[in-house]
């Protein structure tokens, strides 16, 4: 006989916290080994900002991520294409790389749409030359990013 309602359910929210997982590893693993932008080597003394998936569709191929610039950590900017760069398809080759190493799926085509919170006080090297370096608190919501769009 088949598996009780109970256990289906369990086992669906099982498999979903394991893509959940996945995400987060694929979203957080490149900006932990400096690979954020090919096109730029990791600066000492910068560390990249905290990424955390805020939710995934139930598809599994539309998700937000949130990145933190946390008070008293020196940052080279708070623009999101600067660590998450969802406009160039090398990214979106080695986004997938890392999630097909810890995922049994394969990706999906994804839409992903980024949330930056800026804490008081992160520091934001991009500011100095404005005779500043700590920022004031804000937050913004970028416009999802469509994988299939993306052509560089």
């Amino acid at each position: 006989m088949g598996q009780s309602p109970d256990r289906r359910t369990q086992r669906h929210h099982e498999q979903d916290r394991h893509w959940i997982d996945a995400l987060q590893h694929a979203v957080a693993q490149p900006l932990r080994i400096g690979e954020i932008n090919p096109d730029r080597s990791p600066t000492p003394g910068r560390t990249p900002p905290l990424a955390r998936v805020l939710s995934v569709s139930d598809s599994g191929n539309r998700f937000e991520v949130e990145l933190r610039f946390v008070r008293g950590t020196l940052y080279c900017c708070a623009e999101p294409g600067c660590f998450l760069p969802t406009f160039n398809s090398d990214w979106w080759r080695r986004f997938r790389e890392h999630l097909r190493e810890v995922s049994d799926r394969e990706p999906p085509p994804f839409v992903v749409t980024v949330h930056g919170i800026v804490e008081e006080g992160a520091e934001l090297e991009v500011l100095r030359p404005f005779g500043k370096q700590f920022s004031n608190a804000y937050a913004y919501s970028m416009p999802a990013a469509h994988e299939a769009d993306c052509k560089s």
